[in-house]
């Protein structure tokens, strides 16, 4: 015998009561015995949404007649495969040449080396995972090794260790530690910091912290007109949504001063793309880089696999 609808929803509802209650048990074990969250669950992995994907997302579904499935499966391919498509036009119509490279091979002389060693050194003292997760100390060594001429600096993401805001590092995270090694290692350097939860913001010697919302072209605006015109280094460490780092690329063209830097953290193998795309279109008087840091593994030239915890840096250098 068949049970009925009801009886059907009513176990339905019973299942959902049981799993919320075990789901939340599980957790508070885990608080309480001081046990992670399993990664699928701390990286967003995990859980479904619900969606018209049609409506949602009119700018990628084809404008034609059809079954909703037909077209729900064209809508993801095309969010799927739009911007590679696009990077590969672009770099047709460039003269520019892009590399993507080992971060280890961009220190070229052993200054740069010992620089790097020595910003790992403070990275690790304050707590930041700049070196420890991510070797991106081999990076920003041999960028400020003329640290006495660097005059300001910029990071997005001052590193949240409230776990109810969207790219949090968990509560073991020391928020401001890169911003504490950025000062010590720049000794005449003025550091800014932005984010967009305020309740970790601060100020000390040399460092000063701004709300910032990177979604919002006009929350740039406002921290705009609180920090210097021309900027030595941005840094991007922020949402790490290609939408928010892009508005900080935007942000950044406007400042950054001859000789500097513009930097975008922790890029997914998958969004590499984007950043092709971004570097072909960035003005003449900027050289751009693709860096493969911590978690990625080259199979061959050009081509790599997802690790645990896969990064790529995107920089670019103003020349002019």
């Amino acid at each position: 015998m068949c049970p009925s609808n009801g009886s059907k929803f009513q176990a339905a509802k019973a299942y959902a009561r049981a799993s919320s209650f075990l789901t939340a048990a599980k957790q508070k074990v885990r608080k309480r015995f001081g046990k992670p969250e399993p990664e699928s669950l701390l990286y967003g992995f995990d859980g479904t949404t619900t969606l018209n994907l049609v409506t949602t997302f009119p700018l990628y579904a084809p404008l034609t007649s059809g079954r909703y499935d037909d077209k729900a499966e064209t809508t993801i391919q095309t969010i799927n495969r739009l911007i590679p498509l696009l990077s590969d036009f672009a770099k047709a119509q460039s003269d520019k040449h892009l590399d993507i490279i080992d971060i280890r091979e961009f220190p070229v002389s052993s200054t740069d080396l010992q620089y790097a060693e020595e910003l790992k050194m403070l990275f690790d003292k304050y707590g930041s995972d700049k070196a420890n997760s991510h070797n991106y100390h081999m990076l920003y060594g041999p960028l400020l090794k003329d640290r006495d001429q660097i005059a300001s600096l910029l990071e997005i993401g001052v590193g949240t260790n409230n776990v109810d805001v969207l790219s949090n590092m968990g509560t073991g995270g020391k928020p401001g530690a890169s911003l504490r090694a950025f000062r010590d290692f720049l000794t005449n350097a003025e550091i800014y910091g932005a984010d967009i939860d305020e309740r970790i913001l601060f100020e000390e010697e040399r460092i000063k912290t701004y709300y910032l919302d990177q979604t919002d072209s006009r929350s740039f605006d406002h921290l705009g007109k609180r920090i210097p015109s021309e900027l030595d280094l941005i840094i991007d460490d922020g949402l790490h949504s290609p939408n928010a780092n892009i508005n900080t690329v935007l942000f950044g063209l406007q400042r950054i001063r001859i000789g500097g830097w513009l930097v975008v953290e922790d890029i997914a193998p998958n969004a590499i793309p984007v950043w092709e795309l971004v570097a072909a279109l960035l003005p003449a008087n900027y050289t751009p880089h693709i860096l493969t840091a911590s978690g990625f593994v080259r199979e061959k030239a050009g081509t790599f696999s997802l690790n645990d915890h896969a990064m790529a840096i995107f920089a670019a250098q103003r020349y002019e």
